[in-house]
C-alpha cells in the first residue's frame, strides 16, 4: 500500500492557499513496477505512513474529524489490501499524543510500535508501544520507551525527537534521532535555518534501557526512514474480497443501536440518518462559506432507514463514498451522531456493534437481529434541498410560505421586522438569531453526547413551538422535518464546495435512485 495525493480532486479543509494547496493523501496499492495504481479507501481526508502488519491487514494513520476541532485527531486505524473492513486501531479521541504515525508490528509480539508525532511539525517526536489488548484510546495501551521525549504538542515541546522507528523486537528499534527540537509551524513558509538543519538525523539502534547507539551520520544531509536489509517471515495474504466489476453498492449491518447510548432508553430510536460527506475541491480554507465552522466538512443527506424493535438496522448504501450516521427519535430530531467516517466497498457488508461502542467489546449472544430476517432496507431519500444539501432549497421555501409576511423589512409587526427571513439574507438571521444560539449548538464538539444535538435544544425550535409569539404558525410534518434536518445536520449554507460538485451529487442521486 502506499499513499498518494489525488490533486486536483481533494484538499485539506482546515488550511491551504495558492501559494500551499494542501493536496490530501489517502491509501493506494500499485504493482512493484508502478503499475496499476488504485485506490483501496474512499476517505475524503489524509491518510499516512501505512505498513502491512503481521497479520497482513494494513496499518494506517487517519486525519479524521467531522464536524470537530481538527488539530488532535490524526489517529491509527487498520484496513485489509483491497480496502475492506475499515476499522479503528487506536486513538479516535484520543488528544495525547495528537499524531499516532508510523505504526509498525514487532516481531515475535501482539504489540505495535509508532512515533507519537505533532499535529503541528514535520514527522517525529517520541516513541510508544501500543497494547490493543488493553484499549483503544488513552494512555492505558501505550507504554512509552522514549519518556525523555513528551508527546510533543499536546504535552510540550523538548530539545530532541524520534522518528521512523524499524522494531526488531520490544526491546531494540532501528531509528532516527535528532538532537534538535522539532521545527515549528510555518504555514507557507519553508524554514531551512538552524531551526529545520538539512542534517538534522542520523540512524541509531535505540533500546528500551534509552540507550542509542550511533550506526551512521551524514554532516551533510539527513539520514533516516531505517530498513534492515533481511529476510522476514511473510505476512499471510488476504484474499481480495471487493467485487468491482459488480453494481457499486455495499451495506451496512447495526447490530443494536442502544449499544453505547447511555441514557437512551430502548423504543426512542426510530431511524438512522445516511449523510455523505464529499471532498474538498479547491484549495481555499472557508471557500465557499459552507456554515458555522471555517472548516466544516461537505454534506449531502442520503436519507433515513428503519431502526427495528431491538436496536438493529441492515441498509444498502452507494459503495466507495465516505458516510456517517445519525440516531433519529420518533419525531425524526438526531439524537447522537459519528464525528467519523466510514464507508463501503462494492458488494461487501460491514458491520458494528452498536452506536459509539467500545471498540474492544464483543456483541451479545443475543440471536439473529431482526433486521438480518428481511432484506437490506433501501434508504427513503430526504426533502428536497438534502442531495445536495443547501439553505435555500431546504429551508428558505418553508420561511417564504409561514415566515416572511411577518419577517420582512416591510413588515407592520416592528419586532418580527427585525429578524429578516426573506432571501438571501435569512441563513444569516438564523444563525444569529436569539445571540447565535444555532451557531453555539451546530459548532464543532469533540465528542458527542447523547441528546446533545442542535435541533431540540435551539432556542429557534422554542421560538415556533411558542404559542405565545407564534399561536397561528401551523407548520406540516413535513415543513418542520426540512427545518429540523438542517439544524441537526449542523446549519449548513451549502453542502458542497462548487457548481460542478453539486452537478455530480445530483447525477449520483439519480444514479442511486435507479
Amino acid at each position: 500500500a502506499t499513499t498518494r495525493a489525488t490533486l486536483p480532486d481533494s484538499y485539506v479543509r482546515c488550511g491551504g492557499d495558492a501559494v500551499r494547496p494542501c493536496a490530501v493523501f489517502t491509501l493506494h496499492t500499485m504493482e512493484l513496477d508502478g503499475s496499476d495504481l488504485r485506490p483501496i479507501s474512499a476517505f475524503e481526508n489524509f491518510e499516512w505512513t501505512p505498513s502491512v502488519a503481521d497479520d497482513g491487514r494494513v496499518l494506517y494513520a487517519r486525519w479524521d474529524y467531522i464536524d470537530r476541532f481538527n488539530g488532535p485527531f490524526m489517529s491509527l486505524w487498520s484496513t485489509n489490501p483491497d480496502g475492506a473492513n475499515p476499522q479503528l486501531v487506536y486513538g479516535n479521541f484520543t488528544t495525547a499524543p495528537q499524531c499516532v504515525f508510523e505504526a509498525r508490528s514487532i516481531p515475535g509480539s501482539t504489540r505495535l510500535v509508532f512515533t507519537a508525532s505533532a499535529h503541528h511539525s514535520i514527522t517525529g517526536g517520541s516513541l510508544a508501544l501500543l497494547d490493543r489488548a488493553k484499549g483503544t484510546e488513552g494512555e492505558r495501551p501505550l507504554a512509552r520507551i522514549s519518556p525523555e521525549v513528551r508527546f510533543p504538542e499536546s504535552e510540550g515541546w523538548d530539545g530532541a525527537y524520534y522518528a521512523n522507528p524499524w522494531p526488531l523486537s520490544e526491546t531494540y528499534h532501528l531509528v532516527a534521532w535528532s538532537d534538535r527540537r522539532l521545527p515549528p509551524h510555518a504555514g507557507s513558509a519553508r524554514i531551512v535555518d538552524d531551526r529545520n538543519p538539512v542534517n538534522a538525523t542520523g540512524i541509531y539502534l535505540y533500546d528500551a534501557f534509552g540507550n542509542l547507539e550511533l550506526l551512521w551520520r551524514d554532516p551533510a544531509i539527513s539520514s533516516a526512514t531505517p530498513i534492515p536489509v533481511k529476510a522476514r517471515p511473510r505476512p499471510p495474504v488476504v484474499p481480495d474480497a471487493v467485487a468491482r466489476d459488480g453494481p457499486k453498492e455495499g451495506a451496512f449491518v447495526l447490530q443494536d443501536v442502544y449499544r453505547g447510548l447511555s441514557g437512551v432508553p430502548r423504543g426512542a430510536i426510530a431511524a438512522l440518518r445516511v449523510i455523505g460527506v464529499p471532498p474538498k475541491t479547491q484549495p481555499f480554507m472557508n471557500t465557499p462559506n459552507l456554515g458555522v465552522s471555517s472548516e466544516d466538512p461537505g454534506k449531502f443527506i442520503l436519507g433515513t432507514v428503519p431502526v427495528r424493535a431491538d436496536g438493529s438496522a441492515y441498509f444498502r448504501v452507494p459503495s466507495g463514498i465516505p458516510i456517517f450516521f445519525q440516531a433519529l427519535d420518533g419525531e425524526g430530531f438526531a439524537v447522537q451522531t459519528m464525528r467519523t467516517l466510514t464507508y463501503v466497498q462494492p458488494g461487501l457488508t460491514l458491520g458494528c456493534i452498536g452506536c459509539h461502542e467500545p471498540r474492544d467489546t464483543a456483541p451479545p449472544a443475543t440471536g439473529l437481529p431482526r433486521a438480518l430476517a428481511e432484506a437490506p432496507s433501501a434508504i427513503a431519500p430526504g426533502p428536497p434541498g438534502t442531495w445536495p444539501l443547501r439553505f435555500d432549497t431546504l429551508v428558505q421555501p418553508v420561511l417564504d410560505a409561514h415566515c416572511t409576511a411577518c419577517h420582512a423589512p416591510a413588515s407592520k409587526d416592528e419586532r418580527a421586522r427585525r429578524l429578516d427571513l426573506t432571501a438571501p439574507g435569512a441563513y444569516d438571521a438564523l444563525i444569529g438569531f436569539a445571540d447565535k444560539d444555532l451557531a453555539r449548538l451546530a459548532f464543532e464538539k469533540d465528542v458527542s453526547v447523547p441528546g446533545d444535538m442542535p435541533a431540540r435544544k435551539s432556542r429557534l425550535l422554542a421560538a415556533l413551538r411558542d404559542t405565545a409569539m407564534h399561536g397561528t404558525l401551523a407548520l406540516s410534518a413535513q415543513d418542520l422535518e426540512r427545518l429540523v434536518t438542517w439544524m441537526d445536520v449542523y446549519a449548513h449554507r451549502l453542502g458542497s464546495f462548487s457548481d460542478e460538485q453539486e452537478a455530480e451529487l445530483e447525477a449520483l442521486r439519480r444514479e442511486w435512485k435507479t
